[in-house]
């Protein structure tokens, strides 16, 4: 007697409901690709206006980095190469477009890994998730966030121009009701 494959013995309804089930992952695993892309676009977008300004309008010649800070107001910050070989740092003001580009040599500031050591040497079970230059009221700063010991997320705000914490903000998971 021969064997019947097993297509022909799962039932009709089922064969199609598993097609449905897999053209329905398939449509919405392009949705989330596609709303992923979107999002990450978004978080770049005026990067090359930035870029041309600080080009235009500073002595950088290269840029190596553009990033996002949040604080008062809106920065793109961009970090670049002069053509005298010096590192700098340009913040392009996002919240008011018409406002000067500000500018500062890296040589003059406290250096990052100074102040990420100190950090280091203040917190030493914390773990960093990531460092962020920024800026505010014209002082130029580092952002650091981490976990702490408590297992907060925490950001700190060091200042270049001195190295002193200027302020901080923790965020705990722990709800008391």
């Amino acid at each position: 007697m021969r064997q019947q494959s097993l297509l022909s013995i799962v039932p009709s309804w089922l064969k199609w409901m598993l097609v449905v089930v897999f053209l329905s992952f398939i449509v919405i695993t392009v949705y989330f690709v596609n709303i992923y892309q979107d999002v990450q676009d978004s978080k770049k977008e005026g990067f090359s206006e930035s870029r041309e300004r600080v080009l235009s309008e500073t002595d950088i010649e290269e840029i190596d980095r553009v990033t996002r800070f949040h604080g008062q107001m809106y920065y793109h910050v961009v970090s670049g190469t002069t053509a005298s070989n010096e590192q700098m740092l340009a913040y392009v003001n996002q919240s008011k477009p018409e406002q000067e580009v500000l500018t500062f040599l890296t040589s003059e500031l406290v250096q990052k890994s100074n102040i990420e050591n100190q950090w280091k040497s203040e917190c030493r079970n914390c773990q960093l998730l990531q460092s962020n230059y920024g800026i505010r009221s014209n002082v130029p700063l580092l952002e650091l966030s981490y976990f702490d010991t408590n297992d907060r997320l925490t950001y700190r705000y060091y200042r270049l121009d001195n190295g002193e914490l200027e302020s901080g903000v923790s965020f705990s998971k722990k709800y008391k009701q």
